[in-house]
Formats: C-alpha cells, structure tokens, sequence
C-alpha cells in the first residue's frame, strides 16, 4: 500500500500540493492526469523517493520494488534533446532495463555535470513545464549542484544559480541562491538552499552539529519578501542576540569567479555505461546485445557491480582537432563514438563540449574479447543556435581520418602532458619539447 498523508509542496509561490491524501491499495490500478506544471512528475518523484513533501508524510512498504518507463527511449538521454537525424533506438530495450536504469538516468539529468551545462546552454527540456531545479533540490539523498563564489565585496563564498538574462533569454547569467550562510570564526562553513517551510531552527541546529560549523556569523540571501520575512524569523530564533547589517542586493546578477560541484557518483557512472552500450548497440547490428561478453557491462548498468573498470576518463581529446591545447568546439556539441577491434569494443562520450569549455572525454570498456568484427562509428550531435518546436539540434557523422606516426605522437604526447599536468603542474615547454625530441630522433632512424 502506497499512501500520502497531508502533504504540502511548493515551488517558490507555486503551490503543488496543500494538505493532500490519498492512498493506493495492491491491485488497484490508478490512471493521473493532469496539465503540464501541475504535479504529476513530482508526485511520482515523492514515491519513489527522489522528492520530499515540504510537509506531510510518505509511505511506502519497504520489500515494495517499484519500476516506471520513462518517457525518452533512446541511445542518447532524453535529458539533452531531441536531435534530427537520431532515430530512437526503439525494439532494441526491454522494459526492465529501462525501470532499472530510471534512478541513474534522474542523476544524470538532475545531478552532475551534464545538469549544469543544460542549465548553462538552455536548450533542452520540456516547453512549459516546470522542472525541476537542481539547485535547490536533491536527487535520491545527493545534494544539489553547487556553484560557489565570492559575493561581491566581500570574502566568503555564496551559492550561485544559473537563470536566463531577461534581456536575452538565449543567455544565462548568475545570481544568489536563497540561501542560509553559517560561518564559524575558523572559517568553516555550512549552505543551505532554501526554500519557504522546508527549514526550522531545530533541523538547522542538527545539521551544524553534524558538520562541525559553530555558525558564529549568518548569511541570509532572500530573493523575495516573503523569503526575508522567513529567514529573519529563523536567525532570531537561532542567534536572539545577534547584530544585523544589511547587506545590497544584487539587482541584475554578477559576474563571478565560481567554482561548480557535482557530485559523481555511483548511478551517475551506470548512466554513462548505459548510454555508450546502446549507443554501441544501435550502429553494431551483428550484436544483439545478449551475448554473454556484455553480461559484465549490463551487471554494472544493472547494480553497478563489476570485476573490472567499466567506466574511465580518457586523457586524451575526443577529436584529433581538439589535441590543440585551447582549441574549442564553435558549437554545442554532444560527441559519441565506438569501435570494435582485436583489443575489444569501445564507447566514448564527450558531453556538451563547446565554445566555452572542454567536458571530459569518458571512455566505457564494453568488452576486452577482441572482436572478429572490426568496425568504427562516431556521430555529433550539434545543437542549433535557434531551436525549433521539434528538434534542439542535428545528428551529424563523423568520418574517422587515418593519422601519421607524426600526428599520432603529438596525440601521444600531449596526452602525457595531460597525464603529468593533472599531478604535478607538468609545463607545457616541457610537453612540446619532449614531443620534438622523439619526432627528431624517429627522423634520424628513419635517415639512410
């Protein structure tokens, strides 16, 4: 039996649900309908536990297993769009897979990196509906992106959300999460997104103990009145005694140095496995995907379990293009790729990769059996600069290109720079002079 019990949840000043109940028994079956915007997502978020109720209770027996089929069906995640071109891979996933990848699919979309840069790009998701912020909520216990940076003036540090320039809604642009700041005299800290009746004093003095912050100093960041009047009625009650100063809003954002954190975990990295795997099973058609050489990669897209690394940061660039330190994407790009040889099968991934920045490369071992069938495939998936109604961007084919002994130890070696780099600040002098000498000295052997 499935109940809720008097429950409340808001978004901002939209009100979802006020003193709601209901309950379903085993057997029944429950049809919810409903216009865009007015629960339906949340609601089925709450039972399966990737929401709380800002008031009320949720049950849920605990030996009760639940599985939904998400709405996209596809090699590529919903969560970035639909591009022209990408035929769903559709016949080819089975049900189970589906309900079992759903928590890992929620991750990728509503806590990790590629959350960030949707926010960041602004072109995917649903029109008119109201999703959800990944700056204020959790997904499944893992807290909510955080961009953090110093707010103007002064010298401790805020979390930062992204939301569209009225000017330009095309562009994003950063502001002050509502939040709480506690700050201890050593300097320790604790945020809180907040949001109006999810906070009281108690639960916020139970979450400085467990952090080991004193919160000798406190921030309150409101974006509304009511925000204010709220928060002003906790920092009396947690420092009676307390001076306040006010501190200027910012009225149009600011420009920031931040740093953004997301969390990578365990169902983020199935997610990753899972789309290199379909990906690989959509343009290998003389493999079903049942033999028993992928049973490993399925047991770790299943439970996340596995005797051998599925999932790794590759060092080197997606494209040979890239290899150029700096060198940049014109466009906002999605990269996949996969090859079949007699080292294995091989995906990789390189998410949003773009003007502004170079994402990680991720590389997903699909098997080490050396295949009988070589093949390779690589596509982009572009975004456009203008969005239609139906397609965010293009699927486009990459054409593998054979490299020279030259090209491939310049590959080589700015990927030890990489490497190096990473650990102990390896120059890029020292990157471009070790790549001449080798080029020299292959030359000379090469010289009657």
């Amino acid at each position: 039996m499935i109940s809720f019990s008097n429950i409340n949840k808001q978004y901002g000043k939209q009100l979802l649900f006020v003193d709601a109940s209901f309950q379903l028994n085993p057997g029944e079956k429950v049809g919810l309908v409903g216009p865009n915007g007015a629960g339906k997502t949340t609601l089925f978020r709450m039972v399966v536990g990737e929401e709380t109720p800002d008031e009320g209770a949720v049950s849920v027996p605990k030996k009760l297993t639940i599985g939904y089929f998400r709405q996209d069906v596809e090699e590529m995640q919903g969560a970035l769009g639909n591009f022209q071109g990408d035929e769903r891979l559709v016949n080819r996933i089975c049900n189970t897979c589906q309900q079992v990848c759903s928590k890992p699919e929620d991750v990728f979309a509503h806590n990790s990196p590629e959350a960030f840069f949707r926010e960041m790009v602004g072109r995917v998701g649903r029109k008119n509906h109201k999703g959800k912020n990944i700056f204020y909520e959790p997904t499944f216990g893992i807290p909510p992106l955080a961009i953090l940076g110093k707010h103007p003036g002064h010298d401790f540090e805020i979390l930062w959300e992204l939301v569209p320039d009225p000017e330009n809604p095309g562009n994003r642009r950063c502001t002050p999460v509502s939040q709480l700041v506690f700050i201890s005299d050593d300097g320790k800290a604790v945020r809180l997104p907040f949001r109006p009746g999810r906070w009281t004093a108690e639960r916020i003095k139970t979450v400085l103990e467990k952090s080991g912050v004193k919160g000798d100093h406190i921030v309150a960041v409101g974006n509304t009145e009511d925000e204010d009047a709220e928060m002003k009625a906790l920092t009396d009650a947690l420092a009676p005694a307390g001076k306040e100063r006010e501190v200027p809003p910012l009225v149009n954002g600011a420009d920031i140095e931040g740093e953004m954190k997301a969390e990578i975990s365990e169902n983020y990295v199935r997610a990753i496995a899972k789309v290199g795997f379909h990906y690989f099973l959509k343009y290998f058609p003389n493999f079903s995907g049942m033999e028993p050489e992928f049973d490993e990669i399925k047991t770790f897209i299943y439970h996340g379990k596995a005797s051998r690394q599925i999932v790794r940061i590759a060092d080197e660039p997606f494209l040979r293009d890239l290899q150029q330190r700096g060198a940049r994407l014109t466009k906002w790009s999605h990269l996949l790729s996969a090859e079949s040889t007699d080292r294995g099968i091989e995906a990789r991934i390189q998410f949003f990769a773009g003007p502004e920045v170079q994402p990680l490369v991720w590389s997903i071992v699909i098997s080490t059996n050396p295949s009988a069938h070589v093949h390779y495939t690589g596509h982009a998936f572009v975004y456009f600069d203008d969005v239609t109604e139906e397609y965010q961007g293009q699927r486009t084919e990459l054409i593998a290109v054979p490299i020279t002994l030259e090209d491939d130890i310049r590959l080589r070696a700015y990927s030890l720079y990489v490497q190096r780099d990473r650990r102990n600040g390896f120059a890029l002098d020292d990157w471009l002079e070790a790549e001449a000498e080798i080029l020299r000295m292959l030359r000379q052997r090469a010289d009657p």
